[in-house]
């Protein structure tokens, strides 16, 4: 356990936030093990917060390795009470009526509540400077419908889309699945606005089929949204990485799935059917493309440091805008931190410039 008085008597630590109340904790604890095991190696002083599912914040005291146990839940001995706060000037996490100062906040955070701007706006708030998306870019970015609108507007072409909301689904859910059959045509994909990895994501074939995924999505999200399936497509994605105003956009990746889509379990439990190619097999146009484009939607959606931009490829040609990550994952199987280590940015750099930003 760490000595909490190493804090207090300190003022230039880096605040690593981790966990959080949204779909995605486990993976959030994943990513950040990594992470701050780094950091502490690079000898940089880490504030470790954790964040846990009823979105509680504490200060985590415990050993770095047990982050990403996830079989195991945070051992609560080694769990501080403390919130983001700003008083008399000074701008920090409380503890023990005072302020634990920090110099910067990285919420190792993904999806909802996480990547949606609400923890960026307490840090915000609380005048703590952040690395990656402020409030308003990750609002933006982390809400597939509203990035889609931007990447439009932007001039990047994206396959239709229509927004269900809860309350027509409750209204008159029949009107709701012929309106998607109406306006998107069949076969469908339906999914949350808001949340990542896939999670309350499905395919659907038939009308009846459109009922059960609608009622699947709306079972994690009041908003959803439907858009064409797109047949024999590939999946491709791009790190884009902002170094002190040095932008670096990589070559795309390929996600390749053994039937079906990228979904959670593909990504992070069956991971045998899932092939990653960190440097796409595609023309040299298409991979200008994808690297243009990703600098386009960096600039039209705020990205800040960090984003990975995700991509379907037609089999005619087409390259269509799908969503982007304000803060991607950053476990051992993802595909951001091996795309930059095809750009010549290492783990350590990657680490390094995240906590100097």
């Amino acid at each position: 356990m760490k000595n909490i008085d190493s804090y207090l008597n300190g003022d230039g630590a880096r605040a690593v936030i981790f966990g959080g109340a949204g779909a995605e904790h486990d993976i959030s604890r994943l990513s950040a093990c990594g992470f701050i095991a780094e950091a502490e190696q690079l000898n940089f002083d880490i504030l470790p917060i954790f964040v846990d599912k009823n979105g509680d914040f504490y200060i985590y005291v415990g050993d770095t390795s047990e982050i990403g146990d996830i079989s195991r839940a945070i051992n609560r001995d080694a769990l501080l009470p403390t919130f983001p706060t700003r008083l008399s000037g000074k701008c920090g996490f409380a503890f023990g009526g005072g302020i634990i100062q920090v110099s910067l906040a990285v919420p190792v955070l993904h999806g909802d509540f996480g990547e949606d701007g609400r923890v960026q706006g307490l840090l915000e708030c609380a005048g703590i400077r952040l690395a990656g998306a402020d409030t308003v870019s990750g609002a933006v970015m982390s809400d597939k419908a509203y990035s889609k609108a931007v990447a439009a507007a932007a001039g990047v072409k994206t396959l239709p889309w229509l927004v269900c909301t809860i309350g027509e689904f409750s209204a008159d859910a029949s009107a709701l699945v012929g309106r998607v059959v109406l306006e998107i045509g069949l076969p469908a994909f339906i999914k949350p606005t808001g949340l990542g990895s896939s999670i309350g994501a499905a395919a659907a074939y038939s009308e009846s089929e459109i009922y059960v995924a609608l009622e699947r999505a709306f079972s994690v999200s009041e908003r959803v949204m439907a858009e064409p399936l797109l047949q024999g497509k590939r999946e491709l994605e791009c790190a884009f990485f902002d170094m002190h105003g040095k932008r670096v956009i990589s070559h795309p990746a390929e996600v390749i799935t053994q039937g079906g889509f990228y979904d959670y379990g593909r990504k992070y439990l069956n991971t045998d059917e899932v092939r990653l190619s960190v440097h796409a097999d595609v023309p040299g146009s298409v991979a200008s493309l994808v690297r243009k484009t990703s600098g386009v939607l960096a600039a039209a959606l705020g990205a800040r440091h960090i984003a990975r931009f995700d991509y379907f490829l037609a089999g005619n040609g087409e390259l269509y805008f799908n969503e982007v990550n304000s803060f991607p994952g950053l476990t051992s199987g993802s595909l951001y931190t091996r795309m930059l280590a095809e750009c010549g940015i290492g783990y350590s750099d990657f680490v390094r410039f995240m906590l100097t930003v």
